[in-house]
């Protein structure tokens, strides 16, 4: 991935090894600057940037588009760059958290690039962060042990990654609407909460309606639980257990209805 922009005398060039990035995983890349001008120009104060942005607002230019997160020099005491010349394709890395904020409709992750303070007389790329691949392994056991269906992924709060399924159709989910998911990691361990959503009649009514209610389980799992120690991916038989325990309560919760 590459984006190019100008900004006075100064033609910027960023490239990023790579279109995607799980949470955790490392953002690598170089950045690199031509002078048009007729006079040189010092870099000391260029930067590559981690941020966060809101999509409407960066579409907007608005004040507050990014919160920034890490911040780098790359060329920190070496950038002089004389009429017509180039500087080195310096290298830069981040590390994601984490729980790095996932991709969505909202927003994400950007990298900025740029000289100075000012986000706004930066250029700027999106990232497309997704889930670890152990919480998509979670999300693939979903669908094809228990057969439910993906509506969405999105970010949540502090970090934690919301996943939206529908039931399979039938009779036996027939009285619950969605499952909310989420998925984070802590300290090591992993967490995983889910709440369905649930109808019944209501009983209260005086005339035949139906009636929302939730019922939630959560699980925490130590890493060895969790993940397989020679590929790091999900110990499927471990978290099939764990479902195995919660959808009977919940089918039997229907039961006595």
């Amino acid at each position: 991935m590459k984006g190019t922009f100008f900004r006075e005398s100064l033609e910027y060039r960023l490239f990023i090894d790579g279109e995607s990035w799980p949470q955790g995983g490392k953002i690598v890349g170089t950045i690199q600057v031509k002078n048009h001008g007729a006079a040189e120009v010092a870099l000391a104060d260029l930067r590559v940037v981690l941020t966060e942005g809101k999509d409407k607002k960066v579409k907007a230019k608005a004040d507050g588009a990014f919160a920034e997160l890490v911040s780098l020099n790359p060329l920190m005491g070496r950038g002089i760059i004389p009429p017509g010349g180039e500087s080195e394709a310096a290298p830069w890395e981040f590390t994601l958290d984490e729980n790095a904020r996932v991709t969505d409709k909202t927003g994400g992750l950007y990298v900025l690039y740029g000289r100075g303070a000012e986000h706004a007389q930066f250029g700027h790329l999106p990232l497309n962060v997704v889930p670890r691949q152990e919480f998509l392994d979670f999300v693939e056991l979903m669908r094809a042990v228990f057969h439910f269906s993906l509506k969405g992924i999105t970010s949540g709060k502090k970090g934690t990654v919301q996943v939206k399924l529908l039931p399979p159709e039938g009779k036996t989910f027939s009285n619950v609407e969605q499952l909310d998911l989420t998925l984070f990691k802590k300290n090591g361990d992993y967490q995983a909460n889910l709440e369905f959503t649930t109808k019944r009649v209501d009983p209260a009514s005086p005339v035949l309606a139906m009636k929302e209610e939730s019922r939630s389980f959560e699980r925490g799992f130590s890493e060895s639980e969790f993940l397989h120690s020679f590929n790091q991916r999900l110990k499927k038989e471990t978290v099939e257990a764990f479902l195995n325990e919660c959808i009977p309560q919940l089918l039997e919760k229907k039961a006595l209805l």
